[in-house]
């Protein structure tokens, strides 16, 4: 009994964050029910590589578009969900977090336009005039058929954030001669002094985020030292990412020209683009070049209004594995995928041509993407997180790569008993 109620104690004085892992529930991720749901994008409005995130209260808007195969067009309404900083539903009532509607109809809906692949286009700006998100925190975006909520076609997940704590930090190489050349660290301060906070150790809960891939994310990181209201986060492994390399690009905005990345181009019921074959980097030297750090830009150089006058190209990936004999657990990696290994984006070893290959339905743009290892858990020698990819094996891994790195601080509400976004702070290793 005496240990037992030792155990409970020593529980309920651990932060919150080490006591539960991040929801693996899919409506609570960034992820689509609808096989026939394509190019889903959030971003801030008029800024096509942005991030999903809003200074709260500061007029800015976020706009979510996707595209529907096919000609016929549904009708479609969608909610906001607040969630805590584990992307758990907050419990707290619909209108303590929504000034308006709790959901409404998505209305811009627009069928393609001259395009060999007919779909339907649909968008919808966050905030409306109908429903605007009026709390700090995680926030779920539930698309689903009208009338039916348990319908879901697809959610995506934003942040919106109060800007209350100041947040200062850099990204340099680690001194440690094991991750020198392969690995970047995140040093970062939390200045406190315009928010009340009695235990820095529970009520502060920090996200530390690479290129806006919810797999490579850095959790539970506790303060290495408290000074005053200054929270430091200053380590040498506990804050290492594995930098990478740089990403790949394919250039599919014209469908008269081939750009980067396109061997062939050619037109039948669609267009068809064959990119170059692609090989392993991972014994290669570095090499810097200016990429989209693995998102991706819808765009048509031969239309106007390219959300619905760009074509779907029907796209296939070539790589040439150094080892024939074995088939690894590969997949086509980025924002195309999802930032996840998913059954459709896994490569595949065709004998006859001896390379590997996938193929993808792609809206014309311009998209970055590596080729990733699927495998349980992290190499020896990896500090930190034990992701469930394994970027290196095919790309390498070099502290000079370029990265975003966005550094997350929550402050644990105890009136509303959720996790308010307090503070946001983007990263760059180029600053």
């Amino acid at each position: 009994m005496k240990y037992t109620s030792c155990l409970l104690s020593l529980l309920l004085s651990l932060p919150f964050g080490l006591l539960s892992q991040v929801n693996p529930d899919p409506e609570f991720s960034d992820h689509v029910f609808d096989e026939n749901i394509h190019t889903v994008m959030l971003r801030q409005k008029g800024i096509p590589d942005s991030y999903p995130i809003l200074i709260l209260n500061a007029g800015d808007r976020l706009e979510l578009s996707f595209d529907e195969m096919g000609t016929e067009q549904r009708n479609f309404e969608y909610t906001l969900i607040h969630c805590d900083y584990n992307w758990y539903p907050s419990n707290i009532s619909e209108n303590q977090y929504i000034d308006g509607l709790i959901s409404d109809y998505i209305i811009n809906i627009s069928p393609s336009f001259n395009t060999y692949v007919k779909y339907t286009n649909y968008e919808v700006a966050i905030p409306s005039e109908q429903m605007v998100p009026k709390l700090a925190g995680n926030y779920i975006i539930k698309v689903y058929e009208s009338g039916s909520p348990e319908e879901v076609v697809l959610t995506r997940r934003f942040y919106v954030v109060a800007q209350q704590v100041g947040i200062r930090g850099n990204v340099h190489q680690p001194l440690d001669p094991k991750y020198r050349k392969r690995m970047q660290e995140v040093d970062f301060e939390v200045d406190l002094k315009n928010l009340s906070v009695s235990n820095p150790y529970g009520d502060i809960r920090i996200v530390v985020q690479q290129n806006g891939r919810p797999d490579s994310e850095l959790r539970n990181l506790q303060p290495k030292f408290v000074r005053d209201n200054l929270l430091i986060y200053d380590y040498e492994f506990e804050n290492l990412f594995e930098a990478g390399n740089e990403f790949r690009a394919v250039d599919l905005r014209s469908v008269r020209f081939k750009g980067t990345g396109v061997e062939q181009l050619t037109l039948d019921s669609l267009f068809v683009a064959r990119l170059h074959v692609d090989e392993d980097r991972s014994y290669f030297s570095f090499s810097s070049r200016a990429d989209l750090n693995g998102k991706r830009i819808i765009d048509a150089k031969e239309a106007s209004n390219p959300a619905v006058e760009g074509d779907y190209v029907l796209t296939y990936f070539r790589f040439k594995n150094p080892y024939p004999e074995e088939e690894p657990d590969m997949y086509l990696y980025g924002e195309l995928s999802g930032w996840k290994t998913q059954p459709p984006y896994k490569l595949h070893y065709d004998s006859a041509s001896g390379y590997y290959f996938s193929e993808q339905l792609l809206k014309q743009g311009y998209y970055n993407y590596i080729y990733v290892l699927a495998r349980p858990s992290a190499p020896p020698g990896t500090p930190g997180r034990l992701p469930a990819i394994d970027q290196t094996y095919f790309e390498g891994s070099y502290w000079e790569t370029e990265n975003d790195y966005t550094i997350y601080v929550y402050h644990r509400s105890l009136s509303l008993n959720t996790d308010e976004l307090a503070g946001i702070l983007r990263l760059n290793t180029g600053m």
